[in-house]
């Protein structure tokens, strides 16, 4: 609601002040009565202030919407003379002060109002007692129980009554008028109404209470309308100077933002130009057309066919790659997934014999009729090389003459002096199928044999004394799988069988002599051992023992036989095979007989079942003086294309016909008819030693074997199909004496070849050698 102030001089009629009331529409609540309400009441409750001089009447009051109101009533209507101060219900603050009930520095009415209070009197149950109006009290009665003295009030009305201590002189309130200052039919004479306020005695009006009064304020009925106002944009002149919204339309002299630009050939937004920011890149409206593969630029982005193109910087789809040496469809590779497996355009070459991989497949001339190295044209000859040529997986077979080339070369440490003196193949070892030796080493008077693989790597070693060793034979002394070796040990009179690993097994001892010679039986279950001892009785004894699989023993005798007397048999045994044909192997052996001034040995076979010599097998040689040294070592091959086998005896101390010591070696021939000596073949040189050592390397494919022979610092092979070609056997030498130790394997490698081993010996340290051949 609305803030009002009225100031009136004079009273008005109650037609104005309903006027006043219904045009400053307010509405005022009081809490209801159920007694007259008196003025001073009605200020005490609600925040406006009436004076009178002349109380016409008292104020009515009827109860409205009782129902939905009940403690509340409406002020229908005023019927006094009065000055009236009144704020809205919204209003917190409304000004009560004497200056703005003054005008001209007096109160706008001819008395006082004061005390504005009850003094000495309180208001209950509606009543009030004992208070006067000083200062503009009501004289002659008080108000009591709601009843006035000198004049009551009934049914709301007072009669007869006066108002004096502030009465208004010159006259009376009757009918609503005032003498003097009347009110006549509401109006007031003698001045006018201004925006509630006096001036020069006038009334000037300001109804919205803006500050400006008409004919200034164009619309005195809306405060936001005025000379004072600001300009909105509204259709309305809202400050009073004849123009409507001037200042605040837009561009297009409307009120609002301007419209904004829409791609149409319009000036939407009114500022002059046409589609400004909404066209495309291309100055047209709607989306910029779509980039196509044309030569142009289409999307206006002054670029041309922009991700379009393809790799070759053309439209449409790349071109195939073709198989030309060009880069046909731009990826930076030429012929890519055209070329064959050669890297070329077309069919792949054929494959050709011609040891070339001309197809490219990373093989060479296969699906062609390869030989067997799988090469074209005829198989290559085989060569003397250690190598399998032909690729039959033999090497060097059908050679004319024998083959020697070097595989594996050992050499001795610090504490070995004469490796080598000896060497005794003895079977495989450590089951790799190629047969293994013992080589004998000689030091002062200790002695160490060696085991090596048929590798050249140490299995093992054992040590002893003297003549430790002079004589091994190996064999399967207990069962069939588990090979054993039989050594000498001279100095302690005793035979030790050795396992595969060298450690002790059993020893044969409380013999009747010194053995000095060691040969193994084959037999189908399990070989016997025979050792020789020639000093036995001035006789010599040959033994054959067996073992007792069950426990590390011997089981007994075989037999014992003894040489004749001053015939000392026994001080070489070899075992030649089974010559009388009784499945055992048979023996041949020495026999010497001693002079006064000299000594002379012969030979004789002896059947190795029973240890029965063989009558008719004295072995004499006619026209030659037998010595001590003959058969110093034996060997067995086919030495001759007539005879089918031959023994070759060793015999380095044999002198020539012309007296020189030059060593010789005497063959015994013959077969199944018989044996017969045969031819003498002596060394070149004196103390050559000639015949020392003798080996036979069998040559199947071949009408006989070759025959290698050492001696002192020789080592030579006789080719009995080549017209007994003699030839030095190639070996290193390494300034090494060479010829002492000598053996060949008795049973080829897989590869045909067999293994030859060849000492140099040397007698100072870190010097002796053994050389491992293929020999064929």
């Amino acid at each position: 609601m609305k803030l009002s102030m009225l100031s009136v001089k004079r009273s008005l009629p109650v037609s104005s002040i309903n006027r006043l009331i219904k045009q400053f529409s307010f509405e005022l609540y009081l809490i209801k009565f159920d007694f007259r309400v008196t003025i001073k009441q009605i200020n005490s409750i609600y925040p406006f202030i009436i004076t009178s001089s002349h109380l016409e009447k008292t104020l009515e009051v009827q109860p409205m919407l009782k129902n939905s109101m009940p403690n509340t009533i409406k002020l229908l209507s005023l019927y006094f003379s009065f000055v009236i101060l009144s704020t809205a219900c919204v209003t917190t603050n409304p000004d009560f002060s004497e200056e703005a009930l003054l005008e001209d520095g007096e109160l706008l009415t001819g008395g006082e109002f004061t005390g504005g209070e009850n003094t000495g009197g309180e208001i209950s149950g509606g009543e009030t007692n004992g208070g006067e109006t000083s200062g503009g009290e009501t004289s002659g009665g008080e108000t009591s129980g709601g009843e006035t003295n000198g004049g009551e009030t009934n049914g709301g009305e007072t009669n007869g009554g006066e108002t004096s201590g502030g009465e208004t002189s010159g006259g009376e309130t009757s009918g609503g008028e005032t003498n003097g200052g009347e009110t006549n039919g509401g109006e007031t004479n003698g001045g006018e109404t201004n925006g509630g306020e006096t001036n020069g005695g006038e009334i000037v009006i300001d109804t919205d209470r803006d500050g400006s009064s008409p004919p200034e304020d164009c619309d005195d009925d809306d405060p936001e309308i005025s000379p004072s106002a600001d300009e909105l944009c509204d259709g309305v002149d809202n400050d009073c100077d004849e123009r409507i919204d001037e200042g605040v339309l837009n561009a297009c002299d409307q009120c609002g933002v301007p419209p904004n630009e829409v791609c149409d050939g319009l000036d939407n937004d009114c500022d002059g130009t046409n589609d400004e920011g909404v066209l495309n890149a291309c100055g047209q409206c709607g989306a910029a057309p779509v980039e196509v593969c044309d030569g142009r630029d289409n999307d206006c982005d002054s670029q041309v066919d922009e991700d379009l193109l393809n790799a070759c910087g053309q439209c449409g789809a790349l071109p195939v790659e073709a198989c030309d040496g060009r880069d046909n469809d731009c990826d930076g590779q030429t012929d890519e997934g055209l070329l064959n497996a050669c890297g070329q355009c077309g069919n792949l070459p054929r494959d050709a014999c011609d040891g070339l991989d001309n197809d490219c497949d990373g093989r060479i001339d296969e699906g062609l009729p390869l030989n067997a190295c799988g090469r074209c044209g005829a198989l290559p000859n085989e060569v003397c090389d250690g190598l399998d040529n032909d690729c039959d997986t033999q090497v060097d077979e059908a050679l004319n003459a024998p083959c020697f080339t070097l595989k594996e070369t050992i050499t001795t440490n610090n504490s070995i002096v004469d490796l080598g003196s000896s060497i005794t193949i003895v079977g495989d070892l450590n089951n790799d199928g190629i047969e293994d030796t013992v080589v004998r080493s000689e030091r002062s008077d200790r002695v160490r044999l060696i085991a090596y693989s048929g590798q050249g790597s140490e299995l093992w070693s054992v040590e002893g004394f003297d003549d430790f060793g002079s004589a091994i034979s190996s064999g399967y002394y207990f069962n069939n799988s588990d090979l054993y070796l039989a050594i000498n040990d001279p100095l302690n009179d005793r035979i030790v069988i050795y396992n595969d690993l060298g450690q002790p097994y059993i020893f044969i001892s409380d013999l009747e002599g010194t053995v000095t010679s060691i040969a193994t039986l084959k037999g189908s279950v399990r070989d016997t051992l025979v050792f020789g001892m020639p000093e036995v009785r001035t006789r010599g004894l040959i033994q054959r023992v067996r073992f007792n699989p069950d426990n590390p023993t011997v089981t007994g005798t075989v037999y014992s036989t003894y040489g004749q007397r001053n015939q000392f048999i026994g001080e070489r045994i070899y075992a030649i095979g089974d010559i009388v044909g009784n499945i055992i192997d048979d023996l041949v052996i020495t026999v010497a007989t001693r002079g006064i001034f000299d000594e002379d040995r012969r030979t004789m076979i002896m059947d190795g079942s029973d240890g029965e010599i063989v009558q008719g097998t004295l072995i004499e040689f006619l026209g030659e003086v037998s010595n001590s040294s003959f058969a110093e070592d034996l060997t067995v091959g086919k030495f001759s294309q007539i005879f089918t086998e031959s023994f070759v005896f060793g015999s380095p101390l044999s002198t020539n016909d012309f007296g020189d010591e030059v060593g010789a070696i005497y063959f015994l021939e013959g077969g199944v008819n018989g044996y017969t000596p045969g031819m003498t073949m002596y060394g070149n040189e004196s103390y050559d030693l000639f015949g020392l050592s003798v080996e036979t390397l069998p040559r199947p494919n071949s009408t006989t074997d070759v025959l290698v022979v050492g001696g002192d610092g020789i080592l030579e092979y006789i080719n009995f199909a080549n017209n007994r070609q003699t030839s030095a056997v190639p070996v290193p030498m390494n300034d090494l004496t060479i010829g002492f130790g000598l053996a060949i394997a008795k049973e080829p490698s897989l590869d045909g070849t067999y293994q030859m081993w060849v000492s140099g010996l040397s007698d100072q340290n870190d010097e002796s050698q053994i050389w491992i051949l293929r020999a064929r």
